[in-house]
């Protein structure tokens, strides 16, 4: 399983998120991605876990909805999640993380949204509002509390711990196929107030288009 998550302070929000795409019939590395992708009109960005294609799909329903600013994306969020939906293939699932500021609510807000129940307290059907940590794919226990939060302190050693894990890559869909599923690097994008969403990669790793994720490889 890929992994993300969001840290919202007083003034930002942080959101990091691996690279890696694999085949879930065997857990071999398809490409590298950012998969941090900046909101279409909007000082947002959105992130998410599941099949690659879904990227495209919901930064398309994005693109056709009649909203300005995260504020009216929140309005508009039920309304580009049924598009979202309208234009998926069957079995193309994933869960969402929407991160953004509010000049409403004058604060950092993170929605999320699953097209299948993952999380039994976060079930499909409707947007969730996290508190001010969350993580997919990574401890929360990893990570240090919101006022505090440094993305290189905290965060990468947290996605260094979430990469050891051995998870079942087929995410439940047929036969087990176990092995990691966090790679490629580590990618951060901060958002603050009156400023689009900025973004670098903090950490590399070694590991290769065509073969299976190894922990065990040295990181650049």
């Amino acid at each position: 399983m890929s992994a993300m998550l969001a840290v919202v302070q007083s003034d930002r929000i942080h959101i990091m998120a691996d690279a890696a795409t694999y085949n879930p019939a065997d857990g071999v590395v398809t490409a590298f991605r950012h998969k941090i992708v900046p909101l279409p009109m909007a000082n947002a960005v959105f992130s998410l876990r599941g099949i690659t294609g879904c990227f495209l799909e919901f930064y398309k329903a994005c693109l056709l909805a009649d909203y300005e600013g995260f504020d009216g994306f929140r309005r508009a969020a039920d309304d580009v999640w049924a598009a979202f939906e309208a234009g998926l293939p069957e079995g193309m699932d994933c869960e969402i993380l929407v991160a953004g500021w509010s000049d409403q609510h004058a604060r950092g807000e993170v929605f999320y949204r699953c097209t299948d129940t993952v999380h039994d307290n976060l079930p499909a059907g409707c947007w969730f509002v996290l508190g001010n940590r969350c993580a997919f794919g990574v401890d929360l226990d990893d990570i240090a509390e919101a006022h505090v939060f440094d993305p290189v302190e905290h965060g990468v050693p947290a996605f260094e711990r979430a990469r050891a894990h051995i998870d079942d890559l087929s995410c439940g869909r047929g036969e087990p196929v176990m092995g990691h599923g966090i790679g490629g690097w580590v990618s951060h994008v901060g958002i603050v107030p009156g400023l689009m969403p900025d973004g670098d990669v903090l950490h590399v790793w070694d590991d290769v288009v065509g073969e299976k994720i190894d922990p065990l490889r040295l990181a650049a």
